[in-house]
């Protein structure tokens, strides 16, 4: 038996964003824990080879999203609605520039910077353009759990999202498949599992939206090699050798 929800009475609203060009600091450099300094690539844009389900470790890039990001420029109480209401799963079109028409879905947003967060199929970025305008069908705000409302919250998860997590009762409690695991000792993380410490939101480097991993000080005497990937929100489908999905 699944859970009910209140989604019948959920409201549905448009809004839209620009695609975001990258931007840089006054001084455009990083410093890794080791002391070293980069000059990289960072948020916004049309990144074309970062996708859901690619490992964020090893790429040359800090605080890459992957896909599309789009920003909202009229006004940041209208960014903020762009951020607030845009839900994982939602359906996102392009309704401006060559690529018109195009469909892809919400994957999340970035706090500090206040992006949205958008997967389109390869074929689709390769027609987008910096400045193309992107349509939300926000829907997923003041969603409850029927059952369990006061206790479980849900916040930013479309109903496409939360159907495909597969939730059922289980006494006072939730289960369901969109958890993460931890494999045995000694092997590696795939997407979707969680580092054997856990998830702690005060390990040390860690900030509110970096990966949920302690420094490097913190790894080493572990034999366990960890590694995490941009999330595959849900279960969505996979299609085709670009690693995305094809909808909610």
């Amino acid at each position: 038996m699944s859970v009910r929800t209140n989604q019948d009475r959920l409201v549905m609203q448009c809004v839209m964003g620009e695609i975001q060009h990258p931007t840089v600091k006054e001084l455009p450099v990083r410093i890794d824990c080791e002391g070293r300094v980069h000059t990289l690539p960072n948020t916004g844009s049309i990144v074309y080879n970062v996708r859901l389900g690619d490992s964020v470790y090893g790429l040359a890039g800090d605080h890459i999203e992957p896909g599309v990001t789009i920003k909202n420029y009229r006004s940041g109480s209208e960014n903020a609605a762009l951020n607030i209401l845009s839900c994982i799963g939602n359906e996102a079109v392009v309704v401006s520039g060559d690529a018109k028409g195009a469909k892809g879905f919400v994957t999340g947003t970035h706090g500090g910077v206040e992006h949205v967060l958008l997967y389109f199929p390869r074929e689709d970025l390769e027609r987008m353009t910096i400045g193309d305008r992107i349509q939300i069908r926000a829907l997923g705000q003041g969603l409850e759990l029927t059952d369990y409302a006061g206790r479980v919250h849900v916040l930013n998860c479309s109903p496409a999202v939360l159907e495909k997590l597969e939730l059922t009762p289980a006494g006072d409690r939730l289960a369901g498949g969109g958890g993460g695991t931890r494999p045995p000792d000694g092997q590696r993380l795939r997407g979707g599992q969680l580092p054997p410490w856990g998830l702690r939101h005060h390990d040390g480097g860690l900030g509110g939206d970096r990966p949920p991993w302690p420094g490097p000080s913190a790894l080493r005497g572990h034999r366990a090699a960890g590694e995490l990937r941009h999330p595959l929100w849900a279960g969505l489908p996979h299609r085709g050798p670009d690693r995305g999905g094809g909808g909610p």
